[in-house]
């Protein structure tokens, strides 16, 4: 067997956004090594080709240089050489997305996806990391963290990291910085929660809701899988939101306002946004990073891998990631039934639900969820949503229909068995199988309907067994006409027209400019006035520029659009809907 891959990580040019990583490989392959960097990171499915960041790259073996030959948009072939080979590279890190990479004189954070490459014949070789301490003025206080295994680290974690095989080396990001951290125990494994950018956070408020969190998804599946430590890390900022899952960590970036700050009113709906992405991120240890589609278990990192599955592993997970929060107390029962009736609302106000089925969504994730354009809203739905809606019908179903005796969290306790425990990839279409297994109950015209067909969720008659009303209301005067709008200096952008909307039938298209409604001027912030004004108008004329020239349409005002969902609990339950409630959201006292 060959001796392990050697990667070191140089900060010593912070301020050109560059990290230098001089990859050591001991034995090469004899023909001439081939090395690459992969096109996309597994959790998020779209071809982003990292190789196009690094700005330089050479080789040597025993001091002397060893000819290099890219040979496509990501891979370089070395020439022969007898001795260990050298890769030398630079790679520009401005991307402060949590699958991204960033360094300036203040942080760095790297997913490994964007910095290691891979030798090829060698990925199942062991791997090491070490981080050299940089001595920049700025950098005394910085600390390294990560759930890479450590070898041989100081007290503030710089030195050499390794891990098993490069699919494992680019599954533990790290943050490097002077962050903040607490830690706790869940389950008996240290928990951490590294959060970089946040001033004057309720550091000990965060560590105690995100314990609930994680205790209470340990919970749901019975255990928490084998790991050594688990770590948070999260990037604060004016604005940014969004996440990534590891197999014992995840990568979380948020807005300032998202956190509990100490001393300031806190916007408890942005708390529990963000709570719910920790909850997102948290379940994904279980459902995707060893409960996975069995095309992922051993990705091609170089080109697209598809799944209709994906509704499965982001869906459920975007379900119970809320589920989770009311469950554990952390919200309400009318905090959670807003956030539902928020989704139903999306979905009820997106006209691609009816066009394009959830397991095709799943299958272009790599063309349509991650690059949207203005059509988007009329030919896609969204997996995560969609998905998270067919989620909620099938445990209502299962809870109803097994008078309460089980749940979809049966369902995910023997996935966890059988796939995520062993490690064997979940096969296309085997999901309605286990379902079957579990329940007894033939489930083939559900997942037909709504899996395969664009059918609308039975979630009214569903809801109501629980002790749920679910009422559809008009939309405001703003979403009437079925323009998306946005600020564009001084005037309304039409971001995107729906499907057989009064705007579509007017003629107005994307990024029009709305300048005039019945020849009163208007923005963002007297259009719903100037539109509320003239509400029993018949039509409106409306006043647009299109490439610079202006026009002027008719819009018809008349339409009636019920697509606003309200979720109420019913005053008067019976024994049977608090039965199920109870099983449905947990007893919550």
């Amino acid at each position: 067997m060959s001796e392990a891959i050697n990667y070191k990580i140089f900060f010593d040019q912070v301020n050109k956004h560059l990290l230098k990583i001089v990859c050591t490989i001991q034995q090469p392959d004899s023909a001439g090594q081939e090395i690459a960097l992969p096109a996309w990171v597994p959790g998020s499915y779209v071809i982003r080709n990292f190789a196009k960041h690094v700005v330089s790259i050479e080789a040597e073996c025993n001091g002397q240089a060893v000819a290099m030959q890219k040979i496509d948009k990501q891979t370089w072939q070395c020439e022969p050489c007898n001795g260990p080979l050298q890769i030398t590279y630079h790679t520009y890190c401005f991307d402060t997305a949590p699958r991204g990479a960033y360094v300036d004189n203040e942080r760095v954070f790297f997913d490994g996806c964007r910095l290691f490459l891979v030798v090829a014949g060698e990925e199942e070789q062991t791997r090491s990391v070490e981080i050299v301490k940089p001595d920049f003025t700025t950098s005394k206080s910085w600390k390294c963290a990560t759930s890479m295994q450590p070898v041989k680290i100081d007290q503030d974690g710089f030195g050499i990291y390794s891990a098993e095989n490069h699919l494992e080396l680019i599954d533990h990001p790290f943050i490097i910085s002077d962050f903040q951290a607490v830690k706790f125990d869940c389950a008996g494994v240290e928990h951490n929660f590294v959060l970089q950018g946040g001033c004057n956070v309720d550091m000990d408020r965060l560590k105690n809701d995100v314990t609930k969190i994680c205790n209470g998804h340990i919970e749901y599946f019975g255990e928490l899988p084998q790991m050594d430590k688990y770590v948070f890390i999260c990037h604060a900022s004016p604005n940014g939101y969004g996440g990534i899952e590891h197999r014992s960590s995840c990568a979380l970036a948020c807005e300032y306002a998202h956190l509990p700050i100490l001393g300031a009113d806190q916007d408890h709906d942005k708390y529990s946004e963000f709570l719910g992405l920790v909850s997102h991120e948290y379940f994904h240890l279980w459902n995707v990073k060893r409960i996975k589609p069995e095309v992922l278990v051993n990705p091609d990192l170089y080109s697209e891998v598809y799944t209709r599955q994906l509704w499965i592993f982001e869906g459920i997970t975007s379900y119970l990631d809320n589920l989770n929060l009311v469950r554990t107390g952390l919200i309400s029962i009318d905090e959670y039934l807003e956030i539902l009736a928020k989704d139903i609302t999306r979905l009820h106000k997106n006209p691609g639900a009816y066009v394009q089925n959830l397991v095709d969504a799943s299958f272009d994730s790599w063309i349509k969820f991650y690059l949207p354009d203005e059509n988007s809203i009329n030919s896609a739905v969204s997996y995560y949503l969609k998905g998270s809606l067919v989620a909620l019908a099938l445990d209502l179903q299962i809870i109803n229909s097994s008078d309460c005796k089980q749940s979809l969290a049966d369902v995910m306790q023997v996935l966890w068995q059988q796939h995520g425990k062993t490690g064997l990839g979940l096969p296309e279409d085997y999901f309605a199988r286990i379902v079957f297994e579990v329940t007894g109950d033939d489930y083939s015209e559900f997942f037909a309907k709504y899996l395969h067909d664009t059918i609308p969720l039975p979630l009214p008659e569903l809801f109501l067994q629980v002790g749920v009303v679910l009422k559809n209301t008009p939309a405001p005067h703003t979403d009437k006409l079925g323009w998306n709008v946005t600020a564009s200096r001084d005037r309304v952008l039409v971001r995107s027209v729906l499907s057989d909307s009064a705007a579509e039938r007017a003629g107005i298209a994307p990024f029009d400019q709305i300048v005039a409604v019945n020849r009163h001027d208007v923005n963002m912030s007297n259009l719903a006035d100037v539109l509320q004004f003239y509400v029993a108008e018949e039509t409106l004329t409306v006043h647009y520029f299109r490439d610079g020239r202006l026009f002027e349409t008719n819009v018809d005002n008349r339409d009636i659009v019920e697509n606003i969902c309200n979720l109420e609990l019913v005053a008067d339950t019976n024994s049977q809907q608090e039965l199920q409630r109870t099983k449905w959201l947990g007893n919550l006292g």
